[in-house]
């Protein structure tokens, strides 16, 4: 009745968790929800009047599917300003958030081919690639969570066609180094590989220098980056990302949109050009809060016991506690006895075994009180 695809394809791990967290709510249970991978902040002022000013002026109709040009245009800014090479609006495609990758995917793969993505990894990647009818192949990273470069060139064969890349990482909140990003987009290049960049986090990065793989890849080398104001400005409900590559690749991944989704709602594009273009000093402010409970939660597990790589930007920590061997089983007896949610390390694919997911974008006094009782638990 159903096809091989979507029986091959999981329920995502990190959407049913935060379902479970409502409905148990919605009956009256406590919840300290540290599963959830969005800001706590409400959407800038300024980007929520630009929208409502866009909806009084009539932008309810279709408007252009690559996207407006007034926010391609400010893509294109952000992106030289960010990752310090100048784009065309042309090589911007204004996508509903993560739809940007499934797009990607289905311009670069048939049946058979595979992609390599490094593991953990964030839940829709393997998934969205199984969906092109295509395979994973997913290469545990080291203890820092940088990208085993030499071990996915040693799995490249005639059916790779592409690479993926995330930095900061969901779930390890890895940042990889500029020498990193480098000899990913250099094995790209010698493989005659795609390098898919998933850069949603990087605006969120709290030491060292954020890299782009556009800074470091070759002239020849086609990467798609994808990006998005859903973390960086709080706007995950707005559903506005994008794709940026060569415009070919563009021109072949509109023809995606324009037989799904059509394009990104329109008034909600016209906010984040807002964002885009509007005062930077609440993504200043949201990086520092950040920081500061990141450091919280380092402090706490490393004084429970806790293993994890550093996570020097997005919001999230990816630990392996003291004798928890299976992460889906302390993930549950977490949410039954204590009243915390977390997300099961093994939803982030085999480099995930044994790991649960923790968020630390709630405010710290929830952030403690969830430190607390997952303390209670261990010991």
């Amino acid at each position: 009745m159903f096809s091989e695809r979507i029986a091959s394809v999981p329920v995502s791990g990190t959407v049913s968790i935060s379902d479970a967290v409502r409905q148990r709510r919605a009956r009256g249970d406590e919840v300290i929800d540290l599963s959830v991978g969005e800001p706590d902040a409400a959407t800038p002022d300024a980007v929520v009047a630009a929208c409502e000013k866009a909806l009084r002026d009539g932008a309810t109709t279709y408007g252009p599917s690559q996207g407006i040009r007034p926010l391609r245009e400010a893509i294109a800014g952000d992106h030289e300003r960010l990752r310090g090479q100048p784009i065309d609006p042309d090589q911007v495609l204004v996508t509903p958030a993560k739809h940007a990758l499934l797009e990607a995917f289905l311009v670069l793969l048939d049946d058979g081919d595979e992609v390599l993505i490094p593991s953990p990894a964030w839940v829709s990647y393997a998934p969205q690639v199984r969906l092109c009818g295509a395979q994973p192949v997913q290469v545990p990273v080291g203890d820092e969570g940088q990208v085993p470069v030499d071990e996915m060139r040693e799995r490249a064969n005639e059916d790779t066609q592409a690479v993926l890349v995330n930095s900061p990482s969901n779930p390890t909140g890895a940042v990889q180094t500029r020498e990193t990003m480098a000899a990913v987009a250099e094995m790209a290049a010698e493989e005659d590989l795609t390098l898919v960049s998933d850069e949603v986090y990087g605006k969120l990065v709290y030491e060292g220098t954020f890299t782009s793989a556009a800074e470091v890849a070759p002239e020849d080398l086609e990467v798609v980056t994808v990006d998005g104001v859903s973390k960086a400005y709080a706007m995950t409900g707005w559903r506005i990302g994008w794709l940026t590559a060569s415009p070919s690749f563009v021109q072949e991944a509109l023809k995606v949109q324009q037989h799904s989704v059509t394009h990104p709602t329109l008034f909600a594009q016209h906010g984040a050009v807002e964002a885009l273009q509007g005062d930077q000093g609440f993504v200043d402010r949201l990086r520092e809060g950040f920081a500061d409970r990141r450091d919280l939660v380092v402090d706490r597990l490393e004084a429970m016991g806790a293993q994890f790589p550093h996570p020097g930007g997005a919001f999230y920590v990816f630990a392996r506690f003291p004798g928890v061997e299976d992460g889906g089983a302390f993930a549950h007896d977490l949410l039954d006895e204590a009243g915390v949610a977390v997300v099961p390390g093994e939803a982030f694919g085999p480099g995930g075994e044994g790991h649960v997911r923790l968020s630390y974008a709630v405010d710290r006094d929830t952030l403690e009180r969830g430190l607390d009782r997952i303390e209670e638990v261990l010991t």
